[in-house]
């Protein structure tokens, strides 16, 4: 037992662990750590899979809908709501328009490859002048996302706006600037 350490925790392993995994060896007639790998393995996608199952057999008979046709959650989710109000929406015919939307969207994965950081600039301490300023952000921007889904979205009427619609808006924005929502220009 002292050869399996929990590094995770950074605790010997726990006698009841101890137990389980010899009572799996015990009953599988389990004889390499290989096959005790794969039996776990096969256990966890077994186990995944029949939650898959149960899933997909609840949104099925309460909303009508297969999960297994939606990439994410968040598709399935647009697609109950729009059964659910009955909204339709209006196609989108004008390849410019499209073009615009489809050349506007952003997202992905947001990631900081660096470990260590250190700032350079006078309200640090350490500074040093020969160097170049730094500074370090730090930027708490939760469930993005959840808020801009809880809003109306449009669903016709596509169309760009004229020059003077333009630049009321952005008058608009300038005496708002503080303000949390923002309207696509």
């Amino acid at each position: 037992m002292e050869s399996f350490y929990d590094t995770l925790n950074d605790e010997p392993l726990q006698e009841k662990n101890s137990q389980r995994a010899q009572e799996i060896w015990s009953h599988f007639n389990t004889r390499t750590l290989q096959q005790y790998h794969d039996h776990y393995l096969k256990s966890d996608v077994l186990w995944l899979a029949d939650v898959m199952k149960n899933f997909r057999n609840i949104i099925y008979s309460e909303h009508g809908l297969d999960c297994l046709h939606f990439i994410t959650l968040s598709s399935l989710a647009w697609a109950r709501a729009l059964k659910y109000t009955e909204a339709e929406l209006e196609l989108i015919t004008d390849p410019d328009v499209y073009l615009m939307v489809e050349n506007s969207m952003r997202g992905g994965i947001a990631t900081i490859s660096h470990r260590h950081a250190v700032a350079n600039n006078p309200l640090v301490e350490g500074y040093d002048p020969s160097k170049p300023h730094s500074w370090i952000q730090y930027l708490n921007a939760n469930n993005l996302y959840g808020c801009s889904m809880s809003q109306p979205l449009p669903v016709g009427q596509f169309q760009f706006m004229e020059e003077q619609e333009i630049s009321m808006s952005r008058q608009f924005l300038r005496m708002r600037k503080r303000d949390t929502y923002w309207n696509v220009i």
